[in-house]
C-alpha cells in the first residue's frame, strides 16, 4: 500500500499542472508584489529578514523564505513560483490519501477518491494562483502530517510517529497563525478527551504542542496589538454572534458549493438574493445542530464526527473578519471535506454494493464540476487576464521610462490591477519599484486615492501609504 500511494504523487502533480496549465508563467501580480519586495535584494533583505514579524503582525517565515530562494534562482520569472505551488498542492493530496487509508482505514478506492477531489477542487485555485496564498497549502500539508503523527503516536509511539508529529507542528508553525488550533486537533486525532488516558509520550507531545500554540496565540495577540497595520488596528475583526455565525455558514457552503456569493467566486456569474442566502444560512445551521445533537447520542460514526470537527476548525478564524468571505480561507479545510465524502462512499459500499457505486459516482460528478472550475470560471478567467494585462502595462512602461526623470511623478489613469484605493496604488509602486528599479519616481492616482500627490508618499518599510509631513514636497 505504501508504494501505490508513493505512486499517487506524480499522478496528482500530472492533473494539477494539467488544470493549472493556462496560468504556468503568467505574471506575478496582486499580493505576490508585497512579498517580493519583502524579499527582493531590492529592498536589501538577507536570509535573516525572513524570520521578522510582519507589517500585520503576521509572521509567516516559510512563506518568505520560498520567495526568498526562488527570487535568487529565477528573479521574477513567475513559472518556478508556480510550479512550487502546484508541487506543494500535489503533495497535499497525497497526504490525504495518507490520512485516508492509515488513519481513517478507508479501502484503497475511497482514498484515492478523496486525493482526486482534493488536486481537482478548484477551491485550491488561490493557494495555486499566488505564492503568497500558499502559507494555507503549506499549513495544510503540516496539519495532515500532524494528523498522521498524532495516529501514530496513539498506535505505537516510534521514532517515526515522534518525527510526523514533529515535523507536522513545525511546518503549521511556520506557515500560518492557524497552529493556535493545534491542540484541538492533537486531542481529537489521538483518540481521547481524557489527559489521564494518554501515554507519558503523548502527554509530553500534547505538552509541547499546547506550550507552542499557546506561546504562538500570545505573540499574535502582541503583534496585533503592536503592528502599525494590524487587523485589529482597522477594525476588521467581527464581535458580533450573529454576524459570526453567518460567516460560519457562508465559509461552510462554500466548501462544498465553490463560491456561489464569496469575493473570488470560480462560479461568479450565479447571484443568489438576499432571503434566498439566509434560508441557505438556517438550513446549514439546522443540519449542523442535528449533526451535533446525533453524534452526541452516538448515531453518528465517531470518525465522521472527527472530519466534521477537523473541517470546521479552520474556518472560525477567518470568520471572525468583518470581510466578507474569501476563498484562501477555505483550503486548510478542504482535505476534511474529501475525507468526509470518502468515508460516506466506504460505509456505503459497506453496506450496498449498489449504494457504493452510487455514492462513488456522484462524488466523482462532483469532482468533473470542481475541475471545470479552472478552466470555465469567470473568477479563474478573469485572474489570468489581470496577469495579461499587468504584464503589457510593465512592458510599455518599460518603454516609456527611459524619458522619465527621477524624483518626478507618474500619473496612471489605465490601471490593470483589481482592487480600490490604496491597495491599487501600493500595486502600481511596487510594480515600478521591482521591474523599472533603476527610475526613482512615485505613483499617482489621484482619480483612485484622492490628492495622492499632494498627502501622501510610499513607505517601502510597511507598504503602503503614508501622510506627508508639513511643509514637504514630492
Amino acid at each position: 500500500m505504501r508504494r501505490q500511494v508513493v505512486l499517487l504523487f506524480p499522478v496528482f502533480l500530472a492533473i494539477a499542472l494539467l488544470l493549472n496549465a493556462p496560468h504556468l508563467g503568467g505574471f506575478l501580480i496582486t499580493d505576490d508584489l508585497p512579498m517580493l519586495y519583502r524579499t527582493s535584494p531590492l529592498s536589501g533583505a538577507g536570509f535573516w529578514d525572513c524570520w521578522k514579524v510582519w507589517g500585520n503582525g503576521f509572521w509567516r517565515p516559510l512563506n518568505c523564505v520560498m520567495f526568498f530562494v526562488l527570487q535568487r534562482i529565477a528573479g521574477f520569472n513567475a513559472l518556478p513560483f508556480d510550479v512550487l505551488a502546484v508541487v506543494i498542492h500535489a503533495i497535499v493530496a497525497t497526504l490525504t490519501v495518507v490520512v485516508g487509508t492509515r488513519v481513517l482505514r478507508l479501502a484503497m478506492a475511497p482514498a484515492v477518491l478523496a486525493g482526486v477531489l482534493m488536486v481537482v477542487h478548484v477551491g485550491a485555485f488561490h493557494p495555486l494562483s499566488q505564492l503568497n496564498a500558499a502559507c494555507d497549502s503549506t499549513f495544510a500539508a503540516g496539519l495532515l502530517l500532524f494528523v498522521l503523527g498524532c495516529h501514530a503516536l496513539r498506535e505505537s509511539p516510534t521514532r517515526l510517529a515522534i518525527a510526523q508529529w514533529v515535523g507536522g507542528l513545525t511546518i503549521c508553525a511556520l506557515s500560518k497563525e492557524l497552529v493556535v488550533l493545534l491542540p484541538v486537533y492533537f486531542l481529537l486525532w489521538t483518540g481521547t478527551w481524557r489527559w489521564k488516558a494518554l501515554s507519558p509520550r503523548q502527554r509530553m507531545a500534547g505538552a509541547v504542542t499546547l506550550a507552542v500554540s499557546g506561546a504562538y496565540f500570545i505573540a499574535l495577540l502582541l503583534g496585533q496589538f503592536l503592528a502599525e497595520n494590524s487587523y485589529s488596528g482597522e477594525q476588521r475583526v467581527l464581535l458580533n454572534p450573529v454576524s459570526f455565525g453567518r460567516q460560519v455558514a457562508d465559509y461552510l457552503f462554500s466548501v462544498g458549493v465553490p463560491y456561489i456569493h464569496v469575493v473570488e467566486a470560480p462560479f461568479g456569474a450565479i447571484s443568489l438574493s438576499h432571503n434566498t442566502l439566509w434560508g441557505i444560512r438556517g438550513l446549514i445551521a439546522i443540519g449542523v445542530l442535528v449533526f451535533a445533537w446525533k453524534s452526541w447520542q452516538g448515531a453518528i460514526p465517531r470518525q465522521q464526527t472527527i472530519l466534521a470537527v477537523s473541517l470546521v476548525l479552520p474556518l472560525l478564524p477567518p470568520s471572525l473578519l468583518a470581510d466578507p468571505p474569501q476563498s484562501r480561507y477555505l483550503y486548510s479545510a478542504l482535505p476534511f471535506f474529501c475525507l468526509l465524502l470518502a468515508d460516506v462512499v466506504h460505509r456505503a459500499r459497506r453496506r450496498s454494493p449498489l449504494l457504493g457505486r452510487w455514492a462513488f459516482g456522484g462524488v466523482c460528478v462532483l469532482g468533473v464540476v470542481y475541475a471545470m472550475g479552472f478552466y470555465a470560471s469567470p473568477t479563474v478567467d478573469a485572474t489570468r487576464q489581470t496577469e495579461r494585462a499587468v504584464e503589457a502595462f510593465i512592458h510599455d512602461a518599460k518603454g516609456y521610462s527611459k524619458d522619465w526623470i527621477d524624483g518626478t511623478m507618474i500619473s496612471i489613469y489605465a490601471h490593470p490591477h483589481p482592487g480600490q484605493g490604496e491597495s491599487r496604488w501600493v500595486y502600481s509602486q511596487l510594480l515600478f519599484e521591482l521591474f523599472i528599479p533603476e527610475k526613482d519616481v512615485t505613483v499617482v492616482l489621484d482619480h483612485i486615492v484622492p490628492e495622492t500627490s499632494a498627502a501622501y508618499a510610499f513607505d517601502s518599510n510597511v507598504l503602503r501609504l503614508r501622510p506627508i509631513p508639513p511643509g514637504s514636497h514630492l
